[in-house]
């Protein structure tokens, strides 16, 4: 097995912005431990695995279902205002 380090660093990333409760990297830890899971069971059960697709929407679905974007967006939209004001 090789080893990537700055994959390391962007798992340690992560973990540091969850732990400061910030609501993408919630979400993307999510979206990325669920297909992570699903592909370890996949194969330690010999199920088939997933298209790039269908991962990629197993990915993204999980990812949505976190984050609520309109609110988000509201967020974002009001700090801006209040930045330009």
């Amino acid at each position: 097995m090789y080893r990537l380090p700055w994959l390391d660093d962007f798992n340690v990333l992560i973990d540091y912005a969850v732990e400061k409760g910030k609501k993408k990297a919630i979400a993307l830890s999510r979206a990325l431990r669920k297909l992570s899971l699903l592909r370890f069971f996949q194969d330690a059960f010999e199920l088939p695995s997933l298209t790039p697709d269908e991962e990629r929407k197993v990915f993204y679905q999980t990812y949505a279902q976190t984050i609520d974007w309109l609110a988000e967006d509201r967020e974002e939209k009001e700090a801006l205002s209040v930045a330009w004001r």
